[in-house]
Parts: structure tokens; C-alpha cells; sequence
């Protein structure tokens, strides 16, 4: 081994405190990219075939009253539908441990063994529910979200206390639980969802019709608006028969109800990578701007026996590749279980599931390329500065001193004249001109000092901005208590009725219709 290399590896080992802050400066950010890089990748391999498993519905068409099997037919038999469904939604109220009244939403399926949209994928206890018992999804039992939904000290083979609409309480058991992967999840939609058979809703007094529709288009599955259109022709189909349709729900044909949160989770991490490794390159400007400081004297000793300017700048450069390369070995694994930590967070966070640990090669591709190439760009400005100083200033360390040059500018004369002003002792007037004598380093520590705050300001602003936003969409819904109707009834007469209960303060009645717009061009809107 020559004498550089020896140099090399000396400067590595002999300062172990100074290697381990800049392996962990790139490290951290190399770590961070790998760990929302490899996060998405693997829910980008579950999640789309998990989800394309359970056949997920191209729409959804609530109804304000029911229709019958007779219908289901007409609709799967219209040429530009594949397959339809009925079901039967009823929103009840289920009394929980706290002693407090829940909602919950319940979907009677006619027959659990034979679902073609939107299938359940059976998790525990029994399936398909027997008369006079419910389902659960499993969502609805997490730890995270048990006591926002009720669910607190309940679990399978418990007994639950439920109020329909007809106001009637029955108790029902809860015999398992499934996985619904085509639902909101609970956190979002705020209730809990669960499964029951045509006999069980026809002994909560509901009647044994549907009053959703469930379909499929047969062609360009993935697109919106033919999927849209085709919701209409059904719209039209079910209105003509005096069914009144509430709306159609259509969301991104092919993705995951929550996938759009997913995407903003990955922006702002990705962000905060980025920000992350910004930051170390400052760090290791800062630190190789210290250690050629440190080495000005070598530099010169090199320089007086022979060394060219190229050598010794090729030296400092592969020692940035041992530290990034070092970094880079450090990073990765870190990544991986960074990133499959995050994916199952995501995933029991928004209810579905993932695989296990993975290391994948794109990933670490980019994490070698990143870890090799932003500290080598970082390094450039201080190598080349510090290699290009000649013998005699190396020797004498005139460049360690700023060449004897404070006092000339501005700043200079201003810190000179500050001492005038306000009396300072000596040590304090010496701290206070080093500060301004070498002005690049203190803006390089300024700048990264400034960073580091402005990430740390910037990821509390988010969190707070996004509290506030929360706060303020809550502002137009000023009400406790929504109650909606089977049928309509007279504004009076609702409000004479609630207002003689102590308890409330306002009432505010509304009505609704679905209609569409007429567009100028004679083409309709949605809804």
C-alpha cells in the first residue's frame, strides 16, 4: 500500500469521533430516501393485488327507497355491465362499554358465499354470521381505533345491545370478524362497519330488499368517466322504475380508497428525506472544510516534496468515498426496516395488509448512487479550495489566518467599532472578531444551522396547519346531532317536536334531492 493510501485510511481510523458524525450526517438522509422509497414499493406490490382480489365495485348507487331482485336483473342484464349486486345498507346504534351510544353501519348481504363485488375475506370467529349475529371488521377492533368507535372491552363472542331505526333494542352477538378491503377506513369514515344476513335484517324490521346497487362495467375498467356514464344509464334505469337515487359513488377505477392519503404521506416523507440530505451536505462541507484546515501544514509538506495538486485532491476524494461508501453500508438495512415499519404502519393505519421484510435492489441502487454522489458534489468546493493553496502559505499557515485581512470590509470595521461603543473584555473581543474573520465559514454555518431550524419549524408548522385546517372544517358542521329520515315530514312539526326536549338549543331542518346540471352543451353532470 503507497503512502496516500496509508494517509487515507489513517485519517478515517484516527479520528473516530469525526468519522462517526459524518457517516451518520450522510447515513441519516441515505436512510431516509431508502426508507420512503422501499415503504412504497412494497405497498405498490400488496396493496394493487390485494385489492384487485376482493373485484372492487367500478361504483356504488345508494337509493332512498328499495327495489327488489327483479331489478338487480335488469341492470346485469344491460350490455355494458359485467356483474351487479345488491345490498341492503342501514345505519344503528350499538351500546358500548363507556355506557355510551355508537353508530354503526351494517351491510346485509344476500348470500356471503357467493359475493362477486367487493368480497370479504373472512379473519376470525365464525363465517358467514348465523341468524341474529353480526360480523365485525377487523378495523373496527384495532387498538388505534376501538375507543374513537366504541369498541373499547369488545371482542369476538361478546354480546352487543343494538337500536335500529324502528328504536326497538335487540342484542346480537358478534361471532367474528372480516376484512373488507373496499371500505373507507374506520379512522376516516368515523364509524365501524358490520355484516349481517337477510334473516338478521329482516328481525331488526328492516324489509328483505336492497338499497344499493353494486356494479361492474364490462368495458374500460379503468376509466372514470365511462365508468360514470355507465352509472347513469343504471341511475336512469332504477329512477324509471320509481326508485329515487340518492347519488352515485365512483372513485379512482383500480386504486384503493385510501390510496390518495398514501400518496400525500409519501410526498411530505420524501420531502422530509430530502431536506434530510440537503442538511448533510452542508455537514460535510463543514467537516472537510475542518479537516483540511486541520491538514493545511501536510498539504504544503506534500506539495514541497513532489505532490501535484491533482494527488493530493484525489486523496481527500476517496476519502469521501470511504465515508460515503461506509454511510451507504449503514444506510441501507437501516432503510429496509425502516421502510417495512412504515409500510405496516401505513397499513394497519389505513387496513390492509403488506408483506414482510425486503430488501429491494432498485432501492438500494439509488440509496448507493445518492450516498456516493451527494457527498462527492458536497466536497468539491472545500477540496478544491484547500488543495490549491500554495507551499509557503501551507507552511506558514497564512491561510488558516484569513492572509491578514480583517478589518477591511464593512462587517469589519462594524465589529471594530461595536467594541467602542459597548465595552467588552479582551477574550470577549477576540470570540467576537474570530466569528467575522473567516466570513465563508461562518455563512456555510449559518446556512446550516438555518436548515436545520427551517426543518424542524416547517415539519411543527405542517402539523399545526394541519390541526387548524381540521378545526376549521369541523366550524361548518355546528351541529351534534344529525337525524335523517325515511320520508319527508313537515319542517313544523319536527321542530315543534325537539324543542320541547330541555336539551336542545337549535334546530335546523333540511331537505334534499339528487339532480344534474344542464350543461350548455345539452351533456349532463354527475350528479
Amino acid at each position: 500500500m503507497t503512502p496516500r493510501w496509508r494517509k487515507v485510511l489513517r485519517d478515517v481510523w484516527a479520528n473516530k469521533t469525526r468519522t462517526i458524525i459524518v457517516l451518520l450526517s450522510i447515513a441519516v438522509g441515505v436512510a431516509a430516501i431508502g426508507m420512503v422509497m422501499g415503504s412504497q414499493l412494497i405497498i405498490d406490490r400488496d396493496l394493487p393485488a390485494d385489492f384487485a382480489a376482493v373485484n372492487p365495485a367500478s361504483g356504488t348507487i345508494f337509493a332512498l327507497n328499495t327495489f327488489d331482485d327483479n331489478m338487480i336483473e335488469a341492470i346485469r342484464a344491460m350490455p355494458e355491465v359485467e356483474t351487479a349486486e345488491g345490498r341492503r345498507f342501514v345505519v344503528v346504534r350499538f351500546l358500548g362499554d363507556d355506557g355510551e351510544w355508537h353508530n354503526l353501519q351494517l351491510f346485509a348481504v344476500p348470500d356471503f358465499e357467493d359475493m362477486s363485488i367487493n368480497k370479504l375475506k373472512p379473519q376470525t370467529g365464525e363465517y358467514p354470521p348465523a341468524e341474529r349475529h353480526i360480523v365485525l371488521e377487523r378495523a373496527d377492533l384495532f387498538p388505534t381505533n376501538a375507543a374513537a368507535l366504541g369498541f373499547t372491552g369488545i371482542d369476538v363472542g361478546d354480546t352487543v345491545i343494538i337500536e335500529p331505526p324502528d328504536g326497538r333494542q335487540r342484542e346480537v352477538a358478534i361471532s367474528g370478524t372480516v376484512h373488507d378491503l373496499s371500505q373507507l377506513p374506520a379512522f376516516i369514515a368515523g364509524t365501524g362497519y358490520g355484516y349481517i344476513t337477510y334473516d338478521t335484517l329482516e328481525w331488526l324490521g328492516e324489509p328483505r330488499d336492497y338499497n344499493q346497487v353494486l356494479y361492474v362495467v364490462k368495458d374500460n375498467k379503468l376509466d372514470a368517466e365511462h365508468v360514470q356514464a355507465v352509472g347513469k344509464l343504471i341511475e336512469n334505469r332504477l329512477e324509471r322504475s320509481g326508485v329515487q337515487v340518492i347519488f352515485t359513488l365512483v372513485l379512482s377505477p383500480g386504486e384503493h380508497p385510501a390510496q390518495n392519503f398514501l400518496n400525500a404521506f409519501s410526498y411530505v416523507l420524501g420531502a422530509v428525506g430530502l431536506l434530510a440530505l440537503g442538511l448533510s451536505s452542508f455537514l460535510i462541507i463543514n467537516i472537510l472544510s475542518a479537516i483540511l484546515a486541520q491538514q493545511v501544514r501536510q498539504i504544503g509538506i506534500m506539495k514541497a516534496v513532489g505532490a501535484r495538486t491533482g494527488q493530493i485532491g484525489s486523496m481527500y476524494f476517496v476519502l469521501v468515498l470511504i465515508f460515503g461508501l461506509m454511510a451507504v453500508l449503514l444506510a441501507v438495512p437501516l432503510g429496509a426496516i425502516g421502510a417495512t415499519a412504515l409500510a405496516s404502519l401505513f397499513a394497519t393505519l389505513l387496513n390492509f395488509d403488506v408483506g414482510g421484510f425486503a430488501l429491494d435492489p432498485t432501492v438500494v441502487l439509488v440509496q448507493l448512487a445518492i450516498g456516493l454522489t451527494v457527498p462527492l458534489l458536497a466536497a468539491i468546493f472545500p477540496i478544491v479550495r484547500g488543495v490549491n493553496v500554495t507551499v509557503r502559505e501551507a507552511v506558514t499557515s497564512e491561510q488558516g489566518l484569513g492572509k491578514g485581512q480583517f478589518g477591511s470590509g464593512l462587517v469589519d470595521k462594524f465589529v471594530l467599532g461595536l467594541r467602542r461603543v459597548i465595552p467588552m473584555q479582551r477574550p470577549a473581543q477576540i470570540s467576537l472578531r474570530n466569528t467575522f474573520r473567516r466570513k465563508g465559514r461562518l455563512i456555510l454555518t449559518l446556512v446550516t444551522l438555518s436548515l436545520a431550524s427551517a426543518i424542524f419549524i416547517s415539519i411543527l408548522s405542517v402539523r399545526a396547519s394541519l390541526l387548524q385546517t381540521l378545526d376549521d372544517a369541523l366550524t361548518y358542521f355546528d351541529y351534534d346531532v344529525q337525524v335523517q329520515f325515511s320520508r319527508p315530514y313537515r319542517t313544523d312539526r319536527i321542530q315543534r317536536a325537539l324543542t320541547t326536549i330541555p336539551e336542545v338549543e337549535t334546530v335546523e331542518t333540511w331537505g334534499f334531492a339528487s339532480t344534474r346540471r344542464i350543461r350548455p352543451d345539452g351533456s349532463e353532470s354527475d350528479t
